[in-house]
């Protein structure tokens, strides 16, 4: 059974997150489109396995989340972690089974995903304005990297963000340097710049300000900065190290399948993605495979279908895990191939070595044939069959005389011809 959200209903979604952020407007126009929908006790919500990828918020009562049919959890409506949706993880982990009566609401990705863009869209277009005082939580909970990652991950995040104050002129990341942190821009602008070598003079790339994020690029990629970044005006950072941006961030986002597994996908429909350089890519790229360079994908990404799933390769893996990411913002389902291209190379090559040899039968020296004259190491190796061979029959000749008497008649022919 499903209704419209009363005005109390309506109150309790303004507290979930990320709806929280939106505007009233875009929470209007949210609600209009949504109901409110209504189980018994013992009903589900949703199982373990499902791919279908809606945020499925709890308003009232308790849910058990279950993980291969055995309670692993309870989700009450007057508990903190009600604020974020339910088991957001695809396909689903856990499955949803009502504890008690319940209502919640099933609201589409890609719709909430629109509204937050939007809204994203809205914080751009004033973010010069030196005023804007926002609270650093409520633009994390904006930003496009803790969006689509689990609820319970993105409250570790705000617990283990730092706050930085930083100065005109302080370079808060040097290309070329280890990536270590994550960085969100509560107030203050900073300018993005990359040099094409030591001589050249850097290059201005962007200017970000309150509410931007960046340096998840390096961290997702485990690379070296491809850039700087230099405060343009005081302000304040808060910043999320390595370690944890992997824990929370990076592993949730970023699927990686073997060959054998992307394999399956590309034969249910999915499509190869290459974002090596176009050298690479015609050197040895997947049948079928579909080129666009890393440096580019931000640009060409509205190329791709959203109806389709990619499986991500490059060399190793590393510049994978990057495109996945930018893939997984536009709601693009995407896996990553474990160690890349190189990979398949090296467990074909592993294969090889292991594949038993067949026995090689002796071979006629085709120079008395009048065709081309034997190497003197396949003469070699032809001399060592045969007279593998001939020892054979004679010691089979002498163990058993009456039963192969015909074997060592053709084993003492063998010799005198020799």
């Amino acid at each position: 059974m499903a209704v419209t959200p009363t005005s109390s209903e309506a109150g309790l979604l303004k507290t979930r997150v990320p709806i929280n952020t939106l505007s009233d407007e875009d929470r209007a126009a949210l609600l209009e489109k949504i109901d409110v929908k209504r189980l018994k006790r013992g009903e589900y919500l949703f199982r373990q396995g499902d791919t279908d990828s809606n945020n499925v918020y709890l308003l009232s009562g308790r849910v058990d989340l279950l993980l291969d049919n055995k309670v692993v959890d309870t989700i009450a409506d007057d508990i903190e972690t009600a604020r974020f949706a339910l088991a957001h993880q695809f396909p689903r982990k856990f499955s949803a089974r009502a504890k008690e009566p319940v209502k919640f609401v099933s609201i589409e990705s890609q719709l909430l995903s629109g509204l937050l863009s939007h809204a994203q869209t809205e914080s751009n277009s004033v973010v010069a304005d030196e005023a804007v005082d926002e609270d650093w939580m409520t633009q994390l909970l904006r930003s496009s990297v803790v969006q689509h990652i689990p609820p319970a991950n993105i409250q570790n995040v705000m617990m283990l963000m730092e706050r930085v104050d930083v100065k005109a002129g302080d370079e808060v990341i040097k290309q070329g340097d280890e990536g270590c942190y994550f960085f969100l821009i509560n107030k203050g602008r900073c300018a993005v710049t990359r040099k094409h070598n030591d001589d050249t003079v850097a290059e201005e790339l962007a200017r970000l300000g309150a509410g931007d994020n960046f340096g998840e690029e390096a961290l997702l990629s485990d690379s070296p900065r491809g850039c700087s970044v230099t405060m343009l005006t005081d302000g304040v950072l808060f910043r999320l190290g390595k370690e944890d941006f992997a824990t929370f961030i990076k592993r949730p986002l970023t699927k990686d399948i073997d060959y054998e597994e992307a394999c399956k996908v590309i034969e249910a429909g999915g499509i190869w993605l290459d974002v090596r350089d176009p050298v690479d890519y015609q050197r040895n790229g997947m049948d079928g495979s579909k080129n666009i360079p890393l440096h580019s994908l931000r640009f060409q990404i509205d190329s791709l279908a959203l109806d389709r799933q990619y499986v991500v390769y490059c060399a190793d893996g590393n510049q994978s895990a990057v495109a996945a990411f930018l893939l997984f913002e536009r709601g693009i389902k995407v896996a990553v191939l474990k160690g890349g291209i190189n990979s398949i190379s090296q467990a074909e090559e592993a294969t090889a070595g292991n594949v038993p040899h067949e026995p090689v039968a002796p071979q006629q020296d085709s120079s008395a044939e009048g065709g081309h004259a034997a190497t003197d190491t396949s003469k070699l190796i032809q001399e060592r069959d045969e007279a593998q061979n001939r020892r054979s029959y004679w010691n089979d000749a002498l163990l058993n005389p009456a039963k192969n008497m015909s074997r060592c008649r053709t084993g003492l022919l063998l010799m005198l011809l020799r």
